[in-house]
């Protein structure tokens, strides 16, 4: 199982159920011809099919590009590791836009290498034990490593555990004949005379003939000589943006393949995504009546095509968590969609594995779970400087015309706490169902944004990517369960006969138990977590992946971890059952106020509530007072509401939910 983004094109090799299959050629729009590698079966799949097989998890990409082996998706580096990569890395992005040359290559690699010692010099002093593990590097790399540790990058789908575990399979070219022809290529062809390919090919077969001339006299065996298809093999190794570098000037190149970074133009979808959290300005309650607070909406937007690629709608503050979610659903097709929103009547088509992704400086984006995943998804993370929102100012305006156009559209939108306002009126408060918001988010986003004409574009952000957009340039994961357990937050513990615990509660699975009498009683594994379901987590030991699923199911799984965290911190013995209970009287209390007012009508309904002396609202002196239960954060300013005290909640709630 690999890393790094791949795409539904010619050559691509798949797997669908254990059948090792490779895409040959698209016959139509949407239909593919496929082999398979084993028998050489010829087979037709439609690409909806294809989009299907691979969100239900059943279609994974081939994590190994042809040469190149890389590590495991599921493997943590160790420090050395870790620090090699940072060093290659450094001088990787030196380099990464410059043609294939050592004219080019040496000026970025010694600026790149003045600025690591540098940087050497200033952690010397504020982190000893950082500089011991960096300073095993005492000399810089030459052009033609550099070129190599690129070379490797690129072709694994940009994915950086690709400079480790670099076992690699022959080339069937001769290495020495691969290094005329790359010279050869750099005198005759990569040069701004713009000789045709032809130079090139002549002059590998001279060098080729002399040094044939030079085996004879050692007795060494001849090389082969060199043939077009061969020079051009070893020119598809350069990239298009080099050639253009090299033979017609930087600057022209970089206006043909413009990216500029000042002004942040960029010329096709999914090269550079913004990502950006906002919350609703609506109260939530559950499908059952129990209250969840205001919600918060994480957001990815592509900025060539405007298309919304992904969002997570969810009641913890921004965390790890909120940006994982919301990148899963904007990497995979949204194949059950329909299914899952009815409403909804266009398709949302926007999807794949972005470049370069902006965030800002909040503390969850400059998370080491956030930054591992996206090396190994070949997404390069970009840090908005502080104070600028105009640096992502496509996802600000997206995210505050939702807000605008959802949550205010709602009549009686809220504040952040509804008895931060003394002469509060219940009627006018917005009180909704989550399943109700997330169809009215689905169809805002697939009916009303993506349809309407943009005043940038000229056209709705849906035709942009239909006009810009073939699926062949779409990178996908290798598979989506590679996929969860790259998002996955990490978190060492220790596998015994109990299981593995994490947060008061422990995982087991018959696999997990196998794993111990394969390996041992106790072991020290690894654990992965989607911190918005803690019902299951993956156990790594090794190259072994194995799911265990909480021992309480009934109470985990669909559970968050911050509403688990929440619920032990208010929990004396930190008991689920605990929970379950005051849940169920909750319910109960609701279900005999709906039944008694069922009848009754809104005015009627205030008048009943009115004669009730004990249901009125207490005053937010008498409020503070109080403990609470906290279903959100204090930041986000949401509702307190104390268990004990249900009657203020039905008050407020069957006047403004009527």
């Amino acid at each position: 199982m690999g890393g790094g983004g791949f795409r539904f094109e010619k050559n691509a090799r798949i797997d669908i159920d254990g059948a090792e299959l490779r895409l040959l050629k698209k016959l139509t729009d949407k239909r593919w011809q496929l082999v398979e590698t084993r028998t050489g079966s010829i087979l037709e799949r439609d690409e909806t099919e294809l989009f299907e097989q691979h969100y239900k998890g059943n279609l994974r990409f081939i994590g190994e590009v042809p040469g190149i082996r890389t590590r495991p998706v599921h493997h943590e580096l160790s420090e050395i590791e870790k620090a090699d990569v940072r060093w290659r890395m450094h001088f990787i992005k030196a380099v990464q836009s410059l043609p294939a040359s050592k004219a080019a290559f040496d000026p970025a690699i010694e600026d790149a290498w003045k600025r690591y010692k540098q940087d050497l010099k200033q952690e010397s002093v504020t982190s000893p034990t950082r500089r011991r593990r960096r300073s095993g590097h005492t000399h810089r790399p030459g052009w033609i490593t550099v070129y190599r540790w690129r070379t490797r990058y690129e072709q694994s789908g940009d994915n950086a555990y690709s400079q480790v575990n670099q076992a690699r399979k022959q080339d069937s070219t001769d290495p020495d004949l691969a290094e005329i022809i790359d010279e050869a290529l750099e005198e005759e062809y990569l040069i701004r005379e713009r000789n045709p390919l032809q130079e090139a090919i002549d002059a590998a077969i001279i060098k080729s003939k002399d040094e044939n001339k030079r085996r004879e006299r050692l007795g060494i065996p001849f090389l082969s000589m060199p043939t077009r298809r061969k020079v051009q093999s070893r020119l598809s190794l350069i990239s298009a943006f080099d050639i253009c570098a090299a033979r017609y000037g930087r600057q022209v190149a970089l206006t043909k393949f413009r990216a500029v970074h000042g002004h942040r133009v960029t010329t096709q979808a999914l090269e550079r995504c913004e990502i950006d959290h906002t919350p609703l300005d609506l109260f939530v309650v559950d499908d059952k009546g129990l209250p969840l607070g205001r919600p918060y909406v994480t957001m990815c937007v592509d900025d060539y095509t405007r298309c919304i690629l992904g969002l997570y709608v969810g009641f913890v503050p921004p965390s790890y968590q909120s940006v994982a979610n919301c990148l899963k659903h904007a990497f995979m097709a949204k194949i059950g969609q329909k299914s899952e929103y009815p409403d909804v009547e266009h398709p949302w088509i926007a999807c794949g594995l972005c470049r370069t992704l902006v965030v800002d400086q909040a503390v969850e984006m400059h998370s080491t779970a956030l930054e591992t995943a996206c090396a190994q998804l070949g997404t390069t993370i970009e840090y908005a400087p502080r104070k600028q929102g105009w640096y992502k100012g496509k996802i600000e305006r997206v995210l505050g015309r939702l807000n605008r156009e959802v949550a205010h559209g709602t009549p009686g939108t809220t504040f952040s706490n509804i008895f931060e306002k003394g002469d509060y009126n219940p009627e006018g408060f917005a009180v909704i169902r989550l399943s109700t918001l997330k169809q009215g988010i689905h169809i805002w986003v697939c009916d009303v944004y993506h349809q309407k004409k943009h005043h940038a574009l000229g056209m709705p952000p849906e035709t942009m990517w239909k006009l810009n957009v073939r699926t062949e340039d779409i990178r996908f994961p290798a598979d989506r369960e590679c996929l969860n357990i790259v998002m996955g937050r990490p978190y060492p513990r220790v596998l015994t006969h109990k299981g593995v615990e994490f947060k008061g509660l422990y995982y087991g699975s018959d696999a997990l138990h196998q794993l111990r009498h394969l390996y041992g009683a106790r072991l020290v594994v690894q654990i992965r977590v989607d911190e918005s379901d803690i019902g299951a987590i993956h156990v790594l030991y090794g190259d072994e992946i194995v799911i265990a699923r909480a021992l309480r199911e009934d109470y985990a799984v669909g559970l968050s971890l911050w509403l688990h965290e929440q619920l032990q911190k208010h929990s004396p013995k930190y008991d689920p059952d605990t929970w379950l209970a005051g849940k169920e009287r909750i319910k109960q209390l609701f279900r005999r106020d709906r039944e008694h007012l069922k009848d009754v009508s809104r005015r009627g309904r205030g008048r009943v509530i009115e004669q009730q002396p004990e249901l009125a609202l207490p005053s937010p002196k008498a409020i503070r007072g109080l403990p609470r239960l906290s279903l959100t954060s204090p930041a986000s300013k949401s509702l307190n509401l104390e268990l004990s005290d249900i009657p203020t909640y039905k008050a407020v709630r069957s006047q403004g939910a009527s």
